[in-house]
């Protein structure tokens, strides 16, 4: 398990054998999309989704192992 600043090193850091890649600014960004959407009245099930589906679009070789 790793932590970085930022998403530009995420597929080095998979390469070189990290199982958990938590990308600082990602997961700053997407905490404030859930909270938004939570706001909007969605459910947390429904931001979750939505939340969850966007961080693999933006990182899917990470789909199951990006922690945010």
């Amino acid at each position: 398990m790793v932590s970085t600043a930022d998403d530009r090193d995420i597929a080095a850091l998979v390469k070189a054998g990290a199982n958990v890649v938590f990308p600082e600014n990602l997961a700053a960004g997407l905490a404030l999309a859930d909270q938004s959407l939570l706001l909007c009245g969605l459910t947390q099930e429904e931001a979750g989704r939505i939340i969850t589906t966007l961080r693999a679009e933006l990182n899917p070789e990470l789909r199951e192992r990006v922690g945010i």
